[in-house]
């Protein structure tokens, strides 16, 4: 057997056992997973959570705050000049032709 034929039996082999696997792991994998709500609460849970939510507000004024700057700056774009008069910017970034020019 030369190297690439027995390059492809071993690839076509791997595939094949790789899928299998996959399958069998999502079909049982349901079975082997507890649910969290089986744990018995932890005395820090409600500052945990607490400290979670806080980041999480953090993170989402963050957001809002970059959110807000660039809407800020598409009203000044807005302002400064239309994008559909001749030689400016068109829909999808390409420079208008101007009229006359092909």
């Amino acid at each position: 057997m030369r190297f690439f034929e027995f390059a492809t039996a071993v690839t076509a082999i791997g595939c094949g056992t790789g899928v299998i696997i996959s399958t069998v792991d999502r079909v049982f994998s349901s079975r082997r997973q507890q649910p969290a709500a089986t744990e018995p609460p932890s005395k820090d849970q409600p500052a945990d959570r607490q400290r979670r939510l806080e980041a999480e507000v953090a993170t989402l004024r963050r957001q809002n705050e970059l959110l807000q700057k660039e809407l800020d700056w598409h009203a000044r774009l807005l302002e400064q000049g239309r994008p559909d008069q001749p030689g400016q910017l068109g829909q999808y970034g390409r420079r208008e032709p101007l009229p006359g020019r092909r």
